[in-house]
């Protein structure tokens, strides 16, 4: 066993068993309370140590590696009971799961030499799942989830999701050499660059959508003409006031005036 690894391993650990097997409240307050701790010296350090690395080795990495390979379907099986039954709702694989296994099963192949071999083949089983399943060939980046066809259940793109994608892929062309992996690496971090990073404010998006767009923001509607005879046409028409009419003292015709009434003015 490398023992320099164990600490790189623990946490992640810790959080792939938080997703697998989550911890009910009536079960932590059910423990018995700790005894005092002894007076810690380099004996028993060396101890606690042989204890993490014997639980890492039988309690996580014998259990997760075959029991959640799915050789069939591709990627790692996600969800199981306590006992290690897989349940039946198995056909979803998400991408940081899916990342964190073939992560694990890379650092597991530096961890335990003996076995290097077999973590390094379930590692790349775990590659082959990202770039076969996760990864959209349309539009590029990773799922946030998919079925075991390689169909969206979760379409968007996170970053978180795809850094995980990205790291996995990494180690594992570390430990194997394998061209495919590096390859996958590089196209991640290419199209996270492209997609995520916020050249305007620093730091990187996390939420794109499935084209790679930022979520929550609206792009502007294009302009749309208007329909024919809805517009509205303006233009500034000058108008010559009429001429003064004469004033009218009676109706003209042919053969002369017309006499006035009687009574009015002139009137004979």
């Amino acid at each position: 066993m490398n023992s320099k690894l164990l600490p790189r391993l623990l946490w992640p650990t810790a959080c792939l068993f938080a997703s697998v097997f989550p911890v009910h409240a009536a079960d932590s307050a059910a423990a018995p309370a700790a005894a005092p701790a002894a007076k810690a010296n380099a004996e028993s350090y060396r101890r606690i140590a042989g204890e993490v690395e014997g639980v890492l080795k039988k309690d996580v990495l014998e259990k997760f590696f075959p029991a959640a390979n799915d050789e069939q379907g591709g990627g790692f099986f996600e969800n199981f009971s306590a006992n290690w039954t897989r349940s039946p709702n198995n056909a979803t694989r998400s991408i940081v799961y899916q990342s964190r296994l073939t992560w694990l099963s890379a650092q597991a192949a530096l961890f335990d030499p003996a076995q290097a071999d077999k973590y390094k083949a379930f590692s790349s089983h775990g590659v082959a799942e990202l770039a076969n399943l996760q990864w959209d060939k349309t539009n590029g980046g990773f799922f946030w989830s998919v079925n075991v066809s390689g169909a969206p259940t979760n379409q968007q793109k996170h970053a978180y999701g795809n850094a995980f994608a990205i790291y996995a892929a990494a180690v594992n062309y570390g430990v194997t050499h394998e061209a495919a992996s590096l390859d996958l690496a590089k196209k991640g971090f290419a199209w996270l660059e492209t997609h995520s990073h916020d050249a305007k404010n620093g730091g990187y998006i996390e939420a794109m959508n499935v084209d790679g767009t930022p979520m929550g923001v609206t792009p502007p509607a294009p302009a749309t003409p208007p329909a024919a005879g809805t517009g509205t046409i303006t233009s500034t028409i000058t108008v010559a006031p009429p001429a003064a009419a004469p004033a009218a003292t009676g109706a003209v015709a042919a053969n002369g005036p017309t006499p006035a009434a009687p009574g009015a003015p002139g009137a004979p």
